[in-house]
């Protein structure tokens, strides 16, 4: 498919009849098929009979074999229809290898209609829209229809900007009016500029994510397309829109005849409470049940023959109309129980001010201190901003202050005293770290769970693109919030950063270090940058790179000549735009001497010391240096002098240098023993001193060699035990292992790897050689970092890291160094730490750029150069149709602060659920006590 697809290919091709010919003909084959079941001659699947199905599709030669009736059911064959939507906005003219976005989108256009109309014989139509609908070609089968599709793709030109809810709304017309209605069912209505805004948030939900949470904002609740069994009487407009007294949704389902509309504040799947459902009508009926009662009730007197006897009647003597006001009160009473379930049953509603709901609302002024806002005045026009909107609101009205970076920082307590939110606001200084929209978003959901009142949230935000979580959602907001945008940039600026910088955290030899940048440009023109590598402030190497259009360019400088100690190191270019706090980048590196290794070996060993001197120099970049020596040469040198000690396939050592190796090991050195084919003819190990249990040699041919079976992969030496797959292993010794801890086990159970403590020191012992005879380990990539990580595990040489990010942790002790006292001094010379953290901290978040001077609980001295996190120097916006969307305004952005703040007389539907159930227990209440007086039987008097 490719070859067809080739963009060079199609491009040269002039017309699209011929293009969409090309790339269909030769690789599709046969008409689509429909999901349902119905009439065709492929054969789908057995059902079993029921009573009153048609008894010829009966399978009757089934029945015959098992006396069962089933009907055969076809796979069924349907028409389609096909309606492409071309986006025709300015952005489409975006070129790649001289082929637009929009001549792809007229090739896979054209591709589709070819197959659609010409292959499988169906309607096609097409949609242009930028931000409106320029040209619309009604879905036909008519003659000549790929030719006006076609025409109508070749006059599509791109212009303005892209409004996905006019070509989605036209589209939703045409389906009402093309497709047939089921009983019960229509779709739904929508003729006002809410719905066209539903519209376009669904488009919008379906690009960026949908939080699919019930309640949610407005501006980013789940607002799609009402499902097709949904019938809108009543049209809604955006968040904002006015709305009558109603009935909210109620939560249960309609019946088969009846459809319910959902109303455009409640959450899907939640429908309305209309007069003529089947519950409501049911309370209906069942408030005329009181009446009847009463009817029956009537008060019948049984004529007597004497009138005289009435004066031996004992009865009590009422007044007719006190008696009819108490009736008349029980059934009132009655009926008004009926009533009020049913209504709160409804859950009834009713259109209030947003500032009215629970109180006077929250003004919240969140103001964006990340490290981007450091570019030209944006920090200083966002609190102008802000001191702004504290100086329009009400007096009566309480207001928060936060910052936002990569958390937010609570800066007061709602208050309504200007002098401490002006202060807050003019304290704020700018930061390095990132911001986090989402961060922000969590913030309010947990404010949201203890403040119910209207939170109007005002951001004062250059709105940068990185700002945004990894999917949309989780930028939802509660929903009493309702968002405000002050966007402080006016587009996307050019800027130029060194990016990274690849440099040894420990120097050994100058002349061998080399110090790596990458020099990025975003939204940058082809330019020429001085790159600078500064010591200790001073220049010490300067060159020039061109920089291509947006894009990225290297530079090396070959040595990095620092004094012994710590030292402070920048690569630095030249200023050219509004954000030079990111034209450095900060590391510190450690001058220090080789450590020194002694390798001990047989004279007739030739191969071991050169693998181990290749791996250990090409990993380690002169950190080591290596001093070979035969074991019948050792007598007379000392270890002491020695970082470690190597002893390679070594059959014995003499006594002297054995006891003094011993000796060096329990005052804490360490020897790495590699056990060859010589070892093995002796019955112990040289300094581990277990004695060999076997030796296992085992075949090169065939699958007889071993491979590594367990790893432990806490272990240095074995970090990256899962490169080890390819190594095959034809020799080992097998030790007895007593006390030792076993790091890594050949696939027969064999220890390869273990490491004994002895005194202070310690012992590792490798259970082959470093030969190409025991096995292929040398000859293998993994073999470079086991013999690096090795050797600084065994002269407890670290890693050293010479930069980190903001807001990344740094280790200040481990699990044995617990109550000892640390150090921090920050960029400013300051001591941010604690006496009782100093002693107790774990780590430490670093959340400034600049030099951090360290003392950690070891003891060790350190210097780390921290750095803003560069995806801040990227000043790429967020696109306005997300903007939108999380506002839920999907109409244009403003474009200024003056027109963001929503309209203050808001209208937001309140719940009257809780009075109308507080009427129905007083009307309970009251209904029993007079019905209970009245049904009370007068006791007979003897």
């Amino acid at each position: 498919m490719q070859r067809f697809l080739d963009p060079a290919v199609l491009a040269g091709i002039s017309g699209l009849d011929l293009v969409a010919k090309t790339v269909v003909d030769g690789f599709v084959a046969g008409l689509h098929r429909s999901p349902d079941f119905g009439f065709s001659q492929e054969f789908a699947e057995y059902r079993a009979y029921s009573p009153g199905d048609d008894l010829r599709h009966v399978d009757w030669n089934v029945f015959a074999r098992t006396e069962r009736a089933y009907l055969k059911r076809y796979r069924g064959e349907t028409n389609t229809l096909l309606t492409v939507l071309l986006d025709a906005s300015s952005s489409m003219n975006f070129t790649s290898h001289k082929i637009t976005k929009m001549d792809y989108a007229r090739f896979v256009a054209a591709s589709l209609f070819y197959l659609t109309t010409q292959t499988q014989r169906d309607a096609a139509g097409l949609i242009v829209f930028d931000d409106e609908v320029r040209t619309y070609i009604r879905a036909s089968t008519r003659q000549g229809q790929l030719n006006r599709l076609l025409s109508g793709l070749e006059n599509a030109e791109p212009r303005a900007r892209t409004n996905y809810a006019k070509p989605l709304l036209h589209f939703q017309n045409f389906l009402r009016a093309a497709l047939p209605r089921k009983r019960g069912r229509t779709l739904p209505h929508s003729r006002s500029p809410g719905a066209e805004a539903r519209v376009g948030r669904a488009r919008f939900a379906d690009r960026y994510g949908n939080s699919g949470e019930p309640g949610s904002h407005a501006g980013i609740r789940s607002r799609g397309i009402p499902h097709q069994g949904a019938v809108s009487h009543h049209p809604t407009a955006g968040p904002g829109a006015q709305r009558g007294h109603g009935l909210s949704p109620a939560r249960h389902q309609p019946s088969a005849r009846w459809s319910i509309a959902p109303i455009s504040d409640a959450s899907p799947g939640e429908i309305l409470m209309g007069f003529l459902t089947p519950w409501f009508l049911a309370g209906a009926v069942a408030a005329g049940l009181p009446i009847y009662l009463h009817l029956l009730r009537r008060h019948r007197t049984t004529p007597l023959p004497f009138s005289s006897l009435m004066f031996f009647e004992r009865r009590t003597q009422s007044s007719i109309k006190h008696r009819r006001l108490r009736y008349l009160l029980l059934l009132a009473f009655r009926l008004a129980v009926i009533l009020l379930l049913a209504l709160a049953f409804a859950n009834p509603f009713i259109e209030r001010s947003a500032a009215s709901i629970g109180g006077e609302k929250l003004n919240l002024l969140v103001i964006d201190d990340s490290f981007s806002m450091r570019a030209g005045t944006r920090l200083a026009d966002a609190k102008r901003d802000a001191l702004a909107v504290l100086d329009t609101r009400k007096p009566s009205e309480r207001v928060q202050v936060m910052a936002l970076g990569s958390q937010v920082h609570v800066l007061t307590e709602p208050t309504q005293d200007s002098g401490v939110l002006r202060s807050a606001v003019n304290s704020i200084q700018p930061g390095d770290t990132r911001a986090s929209f989402g961060e922000l978003a969590g913030t309010l959901h947990s404010m949201a769970e203890t403040v119910h009142t209207p939170i109007e949230l005002h951001l004062f935000s250059d709105m940068q693109r990185s700002a945004m979580p990894g999917s949309f959602a989780e930028m939802a907001l509660p929903g009493n919030v309702s968002l405000v945008l002050h966007q402080e940039a006016r587009g996307s600026e050019p800027n130029w950063t060194v990016e990274s910088v690849s440099a040894p955290g420990e120097v050994f030899d100058p002349k061998k270090s080399r110090v790596q940048a990458v020099i990025s440009g975003y939204h940058t023109p082809a330019a020429k940058r001085t790159v600078s590598l500064v010591v200790n402030g001073k220049t010490i190497a300067t060159q020039t790179v061109d920089v291509p259009p947006e894009g990225r360019a290297s530079v090396e400088f070959s040595s990095l000549d620092v004094p012994y100690g710590l030292t402070r190191c920048e690569v630095r270019i030249d200023s050219a735009d509004s954000l030079p706090a990111d034209d450095a980048s900060l590391f510190a590196v450690k001058r220090s001497d080789p450590r020194k290794v002694l390798f001990v070996y047989e004279s007739n060993d030739t191969r071991s010391p050169l693998y181990f001197r290749a791996a250990l120099t090409s990993a380690a970049e002169s950190a080591f240096s290596l001093e070979t020596v035969t074991v019948d040469r050792v007598a007379n040198v000392q270890p002491a002098g020695h970082d470690f000690v190597v002893l390679s396939d070594v059959a014995s050592l003499p006594s002297s240098f054995e006891s003094t190796l011993t000796n060096y090991v329990k005052a804490g050195g360490s020897v790495f023993v590699a056990a060859g084919t010589s070892a093995a003819r002796h019955p112990r190990i040289p300094i581990f001193g277990d004695t060999i249990t076997d030796s296992r040699y085992y075949s090169r041919e065939g699958a007889r060699f071993l491979t590594v079976g367990q790893t432990d992969p806490s272990y240095p030496s074995v970090e990256k035990a899962n490169r080890w797959a390819g190594v095959k292993f034809y020799f080992a010794v097998r030790v007895a292992g007593t006390d030792a801890r076993v790091a890594a086990r050949l696939t027969d159970q064999t220890p390869l790897l273990l490491e004994k403590k002895i005194g202070e020191g310690r012992v590792l012992l490798f259970a082959s050689g470093l030969d190409n005879f025991t096995n292929d380990f040398p000859l293998h990539p993994v073999f470079i970092p086991f013999i690096d990580q090795t050797a600084r595990y065994l002269s407890g040489m670290e890693t050293r890291a010479g930069s980190r990010i903001v807001d990344s942790f740094l280790e200040l002790r481990t699990a044995k160094e617990q109550s000892v006292g640390v150090e921090v001094i920050d960029p400013e010379g300051k001591r941010p730490l604690s006496l009782r953290e100093a002693t107790a901290a774990q780590s430490f978040q670093l959340t400034r750029a600049g030099f951090y001077q360290l003392r950690l609980a070891n003891g060790r001295e350190d210097l780390v150069g921290v750095n803003a996190d560069r995806r801040e120097s990227d000043l790429d916006m967020i696109p306005k149709d997300m903007l939108a969307l999380w506002t839920g305004d999907t109409g244009n952005l403003p474009q200024d602060a003056s027109s963001g703040p929503l309209a203050q007389d808001q209208k937001k539907p309140y719940s009257l659920w809780w009075y109308a159930m507080l009427l129905l227990l007083i009307a309970a209440i009251a209904e029993s006590l007079l019905s209970s007086q009245y049904l009370t039987m007068s006791r007979e008097e003897p």
